[in-house]
């Protein structure tokens, strides 16, 4: 038998295994051989290195015993070069899937094998599956699809539609589809003029009322609103008419984008069990259609159209990406997780890349001024939904608020993601990144910005939790503390500068939530920082003021951000009582230039531009990002572990007051 770690040799003289890591072997400590990170490496947060071989005679050990269990398979007639999990073969399964059904009255949905739809019999597992397991469509197919999307952009180009739902639209179409792609938007307008199931009556009026909150800003809408209940009476036309909807008999699949729309809609205006609920419905229906299958492999008996497949594999990934930033939002653990059997992550109609990205109902001003930018939708959204399986991760292992995970788990945790997350951003095309130090006169489409900032707050949120109390049951060193520390400063101040090269280009009326979170949760580092070092006159504090003015300024179009606000000030009212004051109105002591716009028309906007803004006044430049030499107070290290961050959720201490 080879000696390895927990085996004592003849003599009782305990053996270092084969396969521990160089810094185990130094310490002369017991490795655990884990790959690529031994447990003790992870808990220190060292580099792991493998660099000692096993003996020849071991490794002749192990050869022989894996050629004796191949022989034992092949003789028990098991092909031992697959693996036992393949989903490319169901055969050797006891309950294989057996595919997406389609019912006589059309609907397609999915079951498996204990449902009162199922009744076993004696046919083999292949006939019944039924499964056509495609391996992919064809460039006709996918040819196809683009001059379709092309033709009704065309199409949509010269129709006419009232200037009020025109204007609401394209709102929509700017400022929320292509961060989220709750909807296939040539399918929809296309149904839009054909009366065709794509695109009913409710989710029309989801889609206006979900962009009211922000075109009613615009004077001449507002005036165009008045008739509408100043846009109350689309949002009470979705939600008078859902359950009717529901209970007609099976849903579609718009239904389940209505209720992603009302669920986004409900958390901005801080109605958050609403926005839960609505949420929740949407995802149970999701599975119901056998949305969460491939269908392009586990056909079963149905036979889906090269723009069925498009429309199903975006909107699985639209509720995996939403359902991960409100569970975000909530500090609650995510529903919905990736599995072999889930439709992959990729987007066969890219005509979204070359489209043309105008910003809509921004104030004149600084319209005139921004040139058309092209959107990247598709590679934005991809990428985006690859950062939220880093999310994914993070939440279910660091803020799991049911099981708490072990020191050595969150450090693992930290570490492996850290990887990962580092690999994310290195892979992100050029044309998505950010660079804070080459910073473009003009910024890019929102949901440029949006992914960028999302990057930044979960690396945020991987080392903000070793920096505080959890760090006091763990052996670190300064140096490493300090790396912690940079990295969130790093992050933070990445999210400030990105968010002012926003609002100098678009104003800050037409922040989304997801956004709104960035600026929050950067925030919460610099509130560490102050109540670390108790210096209310520190850069720290000036970031902090920049943070809290912006959020002030978004709660007007997202409601929910008063209670992150709130617990901010409650912070700080610990250290000085005179920040009381600012609870009850704007931070008054932060000049801005003047919040209204006048356009040729005499119209107001409530934007605020940083042509001027109190970023310049304060002289904070966020250009130089390499924070690698920065002195670091050393009261910080110690007076940070007895500090809490402010929640990880906007759902703490809600207000329920006008909200």
């Amino acid at each position: 038998m080879p000696v390895g770690d927990g085996v004592e040799a003849p003599g009782g003289i305990r053996k270092k295994s084969a396969f521990s890591c160089d810094g185990c072997r130094r310490r002369k400590v017991k490795c655990d051989g884990g790959r690529p990170v031994c447990a003790r490496c992870a808990a220190r947060q060292e580099e792991c290195v493998y660099k000692l071989s096993p003996s020849i005679s071991y490794t002749q050990k192990l050869e022989n015993r894996v050629q004796a269990l191949e022989q034992a398979l092949q003789k028990a007639g098991v092909d031992a070069g697959r693996p036992l999990s393949d989903p490319g073969s169901q055969e050797d399964s006891i309950t294989p899937f057996q595919g997406l059904e389609k019912g006589e009255d059309g609907r397609i949905s999915f079951h498996g094998s204990t449902s009162l739809t199922k009744l076993t019999t004696s046919t083999s597992a292949a006939e019944r599956a039924q499964n056509s397991l495609l391996d992919g469509l064809g460039d006709q197919d996918k040819n196809q699809l683009i001059s379709n999307a092309l033709a009704e952009r065309a199409f949509e180009e010269i129709s006419s539609l009232p200037e009020l739902m025109q204007a609401l639209l394209d709102s929509h179409w700017c400022w929320v589809q292509p961060l989220f792609n709750f909807i296939y938007r040539p399918v929809f307008t296309r149904d839009l003029h054909t009366n065709g199931p794509y695109c009913p009556y409710i989710l029309i009026n989801a889609v206006l009322a979900h962009s009211v909150r922000w075109a009613k800003a615009d004077s001449h809408i507002a005036m165009l609103l008045e008739p509408y209940d100043n846009g109350a009476y689309f949002s009470q036309q979705v939600k008078d008419n859902l359950m009717g909807e529901i209970q007609k008999g099976p849903a579609q699949i718009p239904m389940v984008q209505t209720l992603l729309i009302l669920s986004a809609q409900e958390s901005g205006k801080g109605n958050l069990t609403q926005s839960w609920l609505y949420s929740g419905m949407a995802f149970r229906l999701l599975e119901d259609l056998g949305v969460i299958v491939d269908g392009r492999k586990f056909t079963g008996a149905v036979d889906f159209s090269a723009e069925e497949l498009e429309i199903r594999n975006r909107l699985f990934w639209s509720c995996y990406l939403w359902d991960k930033l409100l569970s975000l939002y909530l500090g609650r653990l995510p529903v919905i997780q990736e599995t072999k059997m889930s439709p992959p992550r990729n987007i066969m109609d890219d005509t979204g890349e070359l489209d043309i990205w105008i910003p809509q109902g921004i104030p004149p001003h600084l319209a005139a001024v921004y040139p058309p930018m092209q959107a990247h939708t598709t590679s934005c959204f991809v990428h985006i939904c690859s950062l939220a399986e880093i999310l994914d991760v993070v939440l279910v292992t660091m803020y799991n608020p049911v099981e708490q995970s072990s020191h050595a788990e969150v450090l693992a945790c930290a570490a492996s993601q850290g990887r990962k997350l580092t690999d994310w951003y290195d892979d992100l095309p050029r044309h998505l990144k950010i660079r804070v130090s080459e910073m473009p006169q003009h910024c890019p489409p929102s949901h440029i910005v949006t992914l960028n900032c999302l990057y930044h707050s979960i690396r945020i949120l991987l080392h903000r939790p070793i920096l505080t109390s959890f760090n006091r049951n763990v052996d670190m060193e300064g140096t490493e503390k300090a790396t912690h520390l940079r990295q969130c400063l790093e992050s933070a101040t990445a999210v400030l500068s990105i968010y002012d090269l926003f609002v100098r280009s678009f104003g800050d009326g037409h922040v989304v939530l997801s956004q709104a979170y960035t600026i929050y949760t950067a925030a919460s580092i610099f509130l560490l920082q102050v109540q670390a070092t108790k210096d209310l006159h520190s850069s720290a504090m000036d970031h902090l003021k920049f943070c809290i003015d912006a959020l002030e300024r978004i709660k007007h179009t997202s409601p929910v951000i008063r209670s992150p606000l709130a617990l901010i000030y409650k912070q700080l009212e610990t250290l000085d009582p005179t920040f009381a004051s600012l609870q009850r109105k704007t931070v008054a002591h932060m000049p801005v230039q003047s919040a209204f716009h006048e356009t040729q028309a005499g119209a107001n906007y409530p934007y605020v531009s940083y042509a001027s803004s109190w970023l310049d006044s304060h002289d904070l430049h966020f250009g130089d990002m390499d924070l690698s030499n920065v002195p670091l107070d050393p009261e910080i290290f110690s007076s940070l572990p007895n500090l809490e961050p402010v929640s990880a959720n906007v759902n703490a201490d809600i207000w329920h007051q006008g909200v």
